[in-house]
């Protein structure tokens, strides 16, 4: 099953750094990433900032970091700044969930899942 999305909340924070983003870097170094990557979080970050957030994530792993897993990492990422909590976060989106989905379906892998009432 395919995803037309992940969604990484708290994505500015060490979980994101120490974990989840190598983890992505190492799906992307794979060639199973295959997906945008949106992250959501409280700090006042664009796209840029992410991308270069992670690409420093990556690069401290073992692998050290592959340019073509970079450059398909980063150019995954995209910064959504809010309170989760705040429907009005989501709804601010440029295009909204829209501008990434593709078939229908969203997937979400949020570290943060206490927070959340599914």
């Amino acid at each position: 099953m395919r995803a037309d999305v992940l969604v990484l909340f708290g994505a500015t924070g060490d979980l994101a750094r120490k974990k989840l983003l190598p983890a992505l870097y190492r799906l992307a170094a794979a060639g199973r990433l295959g997906v945008p990557v949106v992250g959501v979080a409280f700090s006042d970050w664009d796209d840029a900032r992410l991308r270069g957030y992670a690409v420093e994530a990556a690069e401290g792993t073992e692998d050290r970091g592959d340019g073509t897993a970079l450059k398909e990492l980063a150019g995954s990422l995209a910064m959504v700044s809010g309170d989760h909590r705040d429907p009005a976060t989501f709804a601010a989106w440029p295009g909204g969930w829209r501008r990434w989905a593709r078939h229908g379906r969203r997937t979400a892998w949020p570290s943060l899942l206490g927070c959340f009432r599914w």
